[in-house]
């Protein structure tokens, strides 16, 4: 975990040090060389002229915070929705014809103030630093939880005003449509969304990335809620007048947190994983990630350092993650 920090706070410096500078023997200095001017490249140089090691910093930086930006709104979304799930059942998910329509008004606002009208705002972010773009994508993404959350309770309170009498059960069609998005092909799915949009922003990618993931969490964290809601404990709080919203930070979340805490570091490798194959397919717009350095050793065989240092940094931070979703789990068993 410590090795991991170290490398993160290393790449996130490089990250949002601005653009990479370019020497004047691109592609040609093997590790270990100097320039005309002295200059010392421990791991030579990319075929555009950047050090190899501050290109690797770089992008290691890039995947690192996709990767944990895209997987905290994936946490929260799939918490939500597996805690609602779990704990209201059906019961809660019978939406009135006015919070349905409330609902879905607020998708679509939500998407059009959050990226519609800030696309370009997030677009020259992205040119200033990748990791300015990442988090102008973030509020995006906040905007767009809000405006739903806002609409639904709108929804919810005009059902309650004018005694809708129309109801549409959703419940199990969401739990379906779950389960059918966590037995698609991840990859399959995105390549095939990414052509249908066509489209290579890197606000797409991060979108698709967490519409493909978050439904394994929202299911895992379904199932164990339903687990503990029937232990002798929750009944107790329920007869003692605890409210729901009290039972559920108080009782349920700290004894599910260190299992959703380990499936968490694993999807946050699996997101990097797939960012880097997009990457490595030339379908991210402007990739700076190792993804994107990989794809260019491919066609560059004759300098070996371009693709073996990069790969080698990729799987060290795959490692590193697996290891600390396992000290995650670790840590849940021993408490």
């Amino acid at each position: 975990m410590i090795l991991f920090a170290i490398i993160l706070a290393i790449s996130t410096a490089r990250l949002v040090g601005g653009p990479l500078e370019k020497f004047q023997y691109p592609g040609h200095l093997a590790p270990g060389s100097f320039d005309g001017e002295g200059n010392f490249f421990p791991l030579g140089t990319s075929m555009d002229g950047k050090d190899m090691l501050e290109a690797i910093l770089y992008g290691a930086g890039y995947s690192i915070w996709l990767g944990l930006l895209t997987s905290i709104f994936i946490g929260i979304l799939g918490m939500s929705v597996g805690v609602f799930l779990g704990y209201q059942g059906q019961k809660q998910l019978d939406f009135g014809l006015f919070g349905l329509i409330s609902w879905v008004i607020g998708l679509v606002l939500g998407w059009f103030y959050g990226f519609g009208l800030r696309k370009y705002i997030i677009r020259e972010a992205a040119e200033e630093g990748i990791l300015y773009g990442l988090l102008e994508t973030f509020w995006g993404l906040v905007i767009l939880v809000l405006l739903v959350f806002l609409f639904s309770k709108l929804g919810k309170w005009l059902d309650q005003r004018f005694k809708s009498s129309f109801r549409i059960k959703v419940g199990e069609g969401i739990i379906w449509l779950l389960q059918l998005l966590d037995s698609l092909p991840s990859i399959i799915l995105i390549l095939s969304l990414m052509a249908i949009f066509r489209e290579r922003s890197l606000i797409l990618v991060m979108s698709l990335l967490a519409l493909t993931s978050w439904s394994q969490l929202a299911l895992l964290t379904r199932g164990m809620v339903l687990k503990e809601i029937q232990l002798p404990y929750i009944e107790a709080a329920k007869m003692l007048g605890m409210r729901d919203i009290r039972i559920i930070l108080n009782h349920i979340l700290p004894n599910i947190i260190s299992a959703v805490a380990v499936v968490m570091a694993l999807l946050i490798g699996r997101i990097i994983i797939m960012e880097s194959a997009l990457g490595f397919l030339e379908l991210i717009e402007g990739h700076d990630g190792i993804g994107g350095m990989l794809s260019v050793a491919r066609k560059h065989s004759f300098y070996p350092w371009l693709g073996q240092y990069p790969g080698l940094m990729l799987a060290i931070i795959l490692i590193l993650i697996y290891l600390i979703g396992e000290s995650f789990k670790v840590f849940g068993e021993g408490k």
